[in-house]
């Protein structure tokens, strides 16, 4: 099993920064009356805390926390109007889910490699496999809590509201059609989707890194071999 160190000061200035933004949008969201984004981002709070808490079980590094830290902003910068007006050539939308995918990868590859071993390599897939559909997993309850929340609390922006982020986006006739006969259902596919892209990257970029280290390790092993020889 893989060791973990455990540091509090990136983690804590992470936690810092977080809350720091937090802040901010909540006082933007007076201004834009989008205080639907609210009880998002007391959620986003209450979570980031606990895996604080957990970082050590979780073997969540800083650089996974700094990612599930993004993915959350991400969708509260939602208070600004991303989602009915992104800054970016994407869909806000598409951004957040990619980014949540992505995240969500890292966090539970982080927390399974402990058991990962080169031999069966069988082993290896079955829990890569299982990273894929823990992240997934986490993703359609999202879904799920978003319309969970839509059929209490009805239209409005937030996670558990109908938003600009819930419909299928455009003008037209097409569009029009297209969230009549349920531009939310179809919505919620395209988010899966887009989960599983952001997944299928973050697994990618995990093996990467892991494969980088595992060079890296070699390397200085090398090293330190040919500098004790020579002494």
């Amino acid at each position: 099993m893989a060791t973990f160190r455990r540091n509090n000061t990136p983690h804590l200035a992470i936690l810092g920064v977080f809350a720091a933004i937090a802040l901010w949008l909540v006082f933007k969201g007076l201004s834009t009356a989008a205080i639907g984004f609210y009880p998002d981002i007391a959620i986003h709070i209450v979570i980031l805390i606990t895996l604080y808490f957990f970082r050590g079980t979780l073997q969540m590094t800083p650089v996974t926390y700094a990612l599930v830290v993004a993915s959350m902003l991400l969708h509260d910068f939602g208070i600004l109007g991303f989602y009915g007006d992104s800054p970016l050539p994407l869909r806000w939308d598409t951004v957040t889910h990619l980014a949540g995918g992505f995240a969500a990868a890292f966090l539970f590859f982080g927390f399974f490699k402990q058991w990962m071993t080169p031999k069966p390599k069988s082993k290896k897939y079955w829990l890569l496999a299982t990273v894929f559909f823990a992240a997934f997993g986490a993703g359609a309850l999202v879904e799920a809590n978003e319309f969970w929340g839509y059929l209490r609390l009805g239209f409005g922006e937030g996670t558990f509201y109908f938003g600009t982020g819930d419909t299928w986006p455009g003008t037209g006739s097409d569009v029009d059609n297209i969230n009549v006969v349920g531009g939310g259902w179809i919505n919620t596919g395209y988010d899966l989707t887009y989960n599983v892209i952001g997944i299928l990257l973050g697994i990618t970029a995990s093996l990467l890194a892991e494969l980088a280290n595992a060079y890296w390790r070699v390397r200085k092993t090398r090293f330190r071999k040919r500098k004790k020889k020579r002494n």
